[in-house]
Formats: C-alpha cells, sequence, structure tokens
C-alpha cells in the first residue's frame, strides 16, 4: 500500500493527519472541454501520481476526495490563482 493510500485510510477511519502549514497545493484540471475546472488535491496526493493513475487525462467525475466536487456541474472553487502563485 503506498504512502498515499495509507494517508487517506487514515483519514477515512477518522485519525488526524497534520498537513504541513508550507505545503503548497497543487491542482489538477478537468480534461473535459466544457469544464476546465481546477481542483485542489489533498495534501497527501501528487498531481503526478494522480495523472499516471488516469492515463494523464482526469476529469472531475474522477475526483475520489472530496464529493462535493465529484461532478463538472460542481462550481470552481475559489484560490487557484491565489495559491498557486
Amino acid at each position: 500500500m503506498s504512502e498515499s493510500e495509507q494517508k487517506l485510510n487514515q483519514l477515512r477511519q477518522g485519525k488526524t493527519i497534520r498537513p504541513d502549514p508550507n505545503h503548497k497545493v497543487e491542482w489538477i484540471q478537468c480534461a473535459n472541454p466544457n469544464c476546465g475546472k481546477w481542483r485542489p488535491l489533498p495534501f497527501y496526493l501528487k498531481s503526478s501520481s494522480v495523472l499516471q493513475n488516469c492515463n494523464n487525462t482526469w476529469f472531475c467525475v474522477l475526483n475520489s476526495w472530496d464529493d462535493a466536487t465529484a461532478s463538472c456541474g460542481a462550481p470552481q472553487e475559489t484560490g487557484y490563482m491565489s495559491n498557486n502563485t
């Protein structure tokens, strides 16, 4: 089991994982040409790993870490530009 999977399991079991306060938020963009929204990744996931697992084509529906934004119909999160600079 990878470190990311272990951390996700801990979160699902209600165990607290403290993120690094200096961690820069990573974002991933939906490949749907009618969407293109950016979604933040949890601190325990890296965009390169997520993209590798979906053949470099990621869609909002593949968002398994946040059900509220697991659809192209969900609004764009705020903070993409301010957190990505």
